[in-house]
């Protein structure tokens, strides 16, 4: 009998998520690479996040993608045309697959992408749905709610359908 009150099939990682660009990240005059340091001992650094998967929003400009490409040399790297893109750790999770869907009823094209991953050390398989729901800025609070509750039944189905087990982006719920 296992005296554990741990499960036997349990497994213990680290996963972070990260909004990239966000409001006050980088505007237009304020080139991507003099952010690159900061978002380096953010993710990476020893008081950083270092996880071993990182869900990442708002990653939509190819000087982006370049550097964090470089920042995970040899990682498992899923981009989306959403900009909710995904990096893992091949030392400690096998990429099984990975899916993107338009969410419905947004002003602006909001997408969810659906990541499956297998715990090397345990076996565990898992699942995690990235996503950015519609903000309110530029139009109003009542029509954003609308836009974010029609987004949010399509990703419970979405969910329902593809077994995800973590759901994790930025949900603008203000």
């Amino acid at each position: 009998m296992n005296q554990s009150h741990e499960p036997a099939d349990a497994a213990t990682f680290r996963l972070a998520y990260k909004n990239v660009l966000g409001s006050n990240w980088t505007r237009w005059t304020h080139p991507w690479f003099s952010r690159v340091p900061r978002i380096r001992r953010e993710l990476l650094g020893e008081d950083g996040m270092r996880a071993s998967v990182y869900c990442l929003g708002e990653v939509n400009r190819r000087t982006q993608r370049r550097s964090l490409k470089r920042m995970f040399k040899g990682w498992d790297i899923v981009v989306s045309k959403g900009c909710n893109d995904a990096y893992s750790d091949p030392h400690k999770h096998r990429l099984l697959n990975h899916q993107e869907f338009r969410l419905p009823a947004a002003r602006r094209q909001r997408y969810v992408t659906i990541v499956s991953y297998e715990h090397l050390q345990t076996g565990i398989r898992w699942t995690a749905a990235n996503t950015h729901l519609t903000s309110s800025g530029g139009g109003s609070q009542e029509l954003a709610r609308e836009q974010r509750e029609a987004e949010a039944y399509a990703i419970v189905d979405l969910c329902r359908a593809y077994d995800v087990d973590i759901v994790i982006g930025d949900l603008n719920n203000s």
